[in-house]
């Protein structure tokens, strides 16, 4: 047994197939980068998505001996928090990050010290403390509101501060979380809308200038995005967001010793980034990039022959983009793929998301991120070979403002607050519904579903784990279908583990999917699942009648009278949960490895074990 055969999270040995020993004795004899094109969001607005590539880059790790970057576009102050919390959470083993405000603002997280930032402070100023938050809100002498100084709930650093005049928002400063101003938004008091953003260096300097304009119906659109360096000249200017982000992703691709593997799972922001690496592919010969539908693919998933393709999946059938493989993660989409578009799609290859089950899954530690046996490293460049205040009184909080822009709103935030319970050791004849309320997962269909349910099996209980705009809804929809005592809305939940060991069964009624990742832990756990064969997930986990039932897209009906058998047939119900188990072993992580250093050995090296 060989340290290359070891488990990095848990010492066991790992049973590495050939194919990726090949492929790791191959990367080492050239640099390669391996780049996640995603988002790196705070545990509770995460989804599917995210964890599916954070998945990914541990599975990469494990078998290829090699970490992935992961490149974000989005501002983030806190972005580094995010990461760590999900590493503390044991959803990340690792990450590199490198972000586009970063790198344009020259940020190095690794080496700068947290300096608490000080607000401006005057003797004849009060300031207020707003109840339930340790926000604080400065009046002038004459009780007027002069700032709204909004901090951080779990670090109570300052995140950001308004600047109020005759009671109008005028300008937002938006703090780093090392401590230094970051941003300055200057704010239109007449319609609290952003006209100008200017982001700066850690020494103060300018180092990118955004200006706004908005269409009829409030939304900002970029007008122009000016570049600058120390000496505060423009020294590049795009008028569109995706123009920045090709710039900078080209830029990173500039060194030639390295080979370069972009694994985007978030496409739409990188498309124009794709046609210039098309349009100039003799100065990038040694980047390769893979696009990974996580989603249908059409606006109307329910007519994928006829319907227009996503703006986020355009890249699938775009021969003017950079694009070396397509990944589905199913055959299904494949299959309808290409009998659409034949030979204008790209090549495409199916690679599920694989699953560790769960006796072998790391446990979520309690410590704090700094604590974690995880690693971070921020920078603003590749480096491949690189290793591993005043009390005054109390006032309510007021409307909510937006942290991020732009887009004004009020200058008072209010404070958000959830109940945070997260469910485990559910009762008896417990069903349970895990996803945001979110129109695409149609959560009033398993309402209508469990009315039926429950006049047949009154000790039955319906139990939500998500959260979204789309709660209240569904928690209206529940009182008028007289549940409410039967329903149950449990919020987002950090371990399902609990909640999945003491479950009954799983239903989903969703309107869409790619490839849940809620029911492959379900599963996992012997919980038999029931959902709408919907495009394109579930037909590609769910056995009918062995591990669970499919139910056609929009037929309570049969859902609700397959979930009563499941729920009154406790030898049934051992038959599925027993098949739900051993379902997931094709799913395993040394299998899907396997496809994954197929495809990146012909990528890479014009290999195939299959020609």
């Amino acid at each position: 047994m060989t340290t290359d055969n070891i488990n990095c999270n848990t010492g066991e040995e790992l049973n590495i197939p050939p194919a990726c020993l090949k492929l790791r004795e191959r990367l080492k004899q050239r640099s390669t980068a391996f780049c996640l094109l995603l988002e790196v969001l705070p545990m509770d607005a995460s989804a599917g998505l995210e964890l599916s590539s954070f998945r990914r880059a541990g599975l990469f790790k494990e078998y290829f001996g090699t970490e992935c970057w992961m490149l974000t576009t989005r501002y983030q102050p806190d972005g580094v928090e995010n990461a760590l919390e999900q590493i503390r959470l044991g959803r990340l083993d690792s990450a590199r990050l490198i972000n586009l405000y970063d790198f344009i603002q020259r940020v190095n997280r690794g080496s700068l010290k947290r300096t608490p930032p000080t607000i401006e402070r005057n003797p004849g100023w009060t300031e207020l403390r707003v109840q339930g938050t340790a926000d604080l809100l400065v009046r002038d002498n004459g009780g007027k509101n002069l700032m709204y100084v909004h901090r951080d709930s779990k670090s109570s650093a300052i995140s950001f501060i308004n600047f109020i005049k005759n009671e109008r928002l005028t300008r937002r400063d938006t703090y780093d979380r090392q401590g230094w101003i970051s941003r300055t938004e200057f704010i239109n008091p007449e319609n609290s809308r952003t006209h100008t953003a200017v982001y700066y260096r850690p020494d103060h300097s300018v180092a990118l200038t955004e200006t706004y304009v908005y269409t009829d119906n409030g939304t900002p659109l970029i007008d122009t995005i000016h570049v600058h360096n120390e000496r505060g000249d423009t020294v590049q200017r795009f008028t569109h967001r995706d123009e920045l982000i090709a710039w900078w992703l080209l830029t990173l691709l500039r060194d030639r010793d390295t080979d370069y593997v972009l694994i985007a799972d978030q496409v739409m922001d990188y498309q124009r980034a794709f046609i210039e690496l098309k349009r100039q592919q003799a100065a990038y010969p040694d980047v390769r990039v893979i696009g990974v539908s996580h989603n249908c693919h059409t606006l109307d998933p329910d007519d994928v022959m006829g319907s227009r393709l996503g703006d986020n999946y355009l890249f699938l059938v775009d021969q003017r983009q950079r694009v070396d493989r397509v990944v589905t993660l199913t055959e299904r989409q494949k299959n309808d793929i290409l009998v659409r578009f034949g030979a204008q799609a790209h090549p495409i290859t199916v690679i599920p998301h694989h699953f560790v089950a769960p006796d072998k899954a790391s446990d979520k530690p309690s410590a704090s991120a700094h604590d974690s046996s995880g690693t971070l490293s921020s920078d603003t460049t590749f480096n491949p070979a690189q290793g591993d205040g005043s009390e005054g009184g109390n006032v309510p909080p007021s409307a909510v403002a937006q942290g991020e822009g732009p887009g004004g709103g009020s200058p008072l935030p209010a404070n958000n607050q959830g109940d945070g319970s997260e469910g485990g050791n559910l009762p008896p004849s417990a069903i349970i519904h895990v996803g945001r309320f979110h129109p695409a997962k149609n959560q009033e269909a398993a309402l209508e579903a469990f009315k039926l349910i429950h006049e047949q099996v009154p000790e039955a209980t319906l139990h939500f784990f998500g959260s979204g705009d789309g709660e209240q809804a569904a928690k209206d929809k529940a009182a008028e279908l007289g549940l409410t005592d039967s329903v149950i809305f449990h919020g987002f939940a950090s371990d399902m583990n609990p909640v999945y060991a003491s479950a009954t069964c799983l239903i989903q009624t969703s309107r869409h999917e790619g490839f849940p990742l809620v029911l492959q832990e379900a599963l996992s756990f012997g919980v038999p699942c029931l959902a709408f064969d919907c495009h394109y997930g579930p037909s590609a986990l769910i056995e009918d009648d062995h591990n669970g039932y499919l139910i056609a897209p929009g037929d309570i009906n049969t859902l609700a009278s397959k979930c009563t058998a499941v729920l009154r047939d406790s030898a049934l119900r051992q038959r599925l949960s027993e098949g739900a188990q051993k379902s997931m072993e094709r799913f395993a992580p040394a299998g899907i490895a396997e496809k994954w250093a197929d495809l990146l050995a012909e990528l890479l090296y014009k290999e195939s074990r299959h020609e």
